[in-house]
């Protein structure tokens, strides 16, 4: 989040943009992505086996409630915050640097 605050600064980006920016850094891929980490983890990673009557489908069970909980709370954040970051426009006027030293891009028809 920091790191996106501070690019877009740097850049000069409009508060809608850096806004953008800030919700896309902060809301990473929470579904599949985990879920196939915590299935390699268990197999290769000793120090997640809880006791000597503990098995591969008891991990990976432990493994997916933390995934589901985790995955519930990001959703939470995601449709609160992100839906907040993402509704600020910009104040009327207000123009990129690029727009202010006369570079605009429209779009116009040619008229022959």
């Amino acid at each position: 989040m920091t790191v996106a605050f501070t690019l877009g600064w740097a850049f000069k980006l409009k508060r809608s943009q850096r806004s953008f920016a800030i919700a896309s850094a902060m809301f990473m891929n929470s579904n599949s992505l985990p879920i196939a980490l915590m299935q390699s983890l268990v197999v290769t990673v000793p120090g997640l086996k809880w006791d000597d009557d503990d098995n591969r489908d008891a991990m990976v069970g432990r493994a997916l409630t933390y995934l589901v909980l985790y995955s519930t709370l990001g959703m939470i954040v995601r449709w609160s915050y992100g839906v907040r970051l993402l509704s600020h426009a910009d104040p009327e006027g207000t123009d990129s640097p690029a727009a202010r030293r006369g570079y605009r891009f429209t779009t116009r028809r040619r008229t022959r």
